[in-house]
């Protein structure tokens, strides 16, 4: 049985609550934190020590791209998989050169989110 400690960030709430939503009913997964900008992503990575981060591109003060470069230069073995409004390559091929793992267009969040973790903690990336 896996156990995946993550951590979500996203600077709208309602959207950070529909993501708790999804996985409260996945075991293995829980929720340890939150953040709602990227630097305070980058503090709540070091203070929680997620497994795996679920982070939006676009956010106030530190965006998305940025982040990630931060939590894996501090903590290179956390996972992070993108969450975009965009369906945008651009946007994806630099959040896979900044790291991260995975990129979800949140419209198809309910279908790939879950299967995107169990892949990026199961390490077949």
């Amino acid at each position: 049985m896996i156990d995946v400690k993550v951590l979500i960030v996203d600077d709208n709430a309602a959207f950070r609550s529909s993501v708790k939503n999804i996985l409260s009913s996945e075991p293995g997964m829980r929720i340890i934190g939150e953040a709602e900008d990227g630097r305070q992503a980058v503090l709540r990575a070091k203070q929680l020590k997620p497994d795996l981060v679920l982070m939006d591109v676009k956010m106030p003060k530190l965006n998305g791209l940025d982040a990630i470069l931060r939590i894996l230069k501090r903590s290179p073995a956390i996972r992070i998989i993108m969450l975009s409004l965009y369906d945008d390559e651009e946007y994806k091929q630099a959040a896979i050169h900044n790291g991260a793992i995975g990129y979800i267009i949140k419209s198809e969040i309910v279908q790939k989110l879950v299967p995107a973790i169990m892949k990026a903690v199961s390490k077949e990336i």
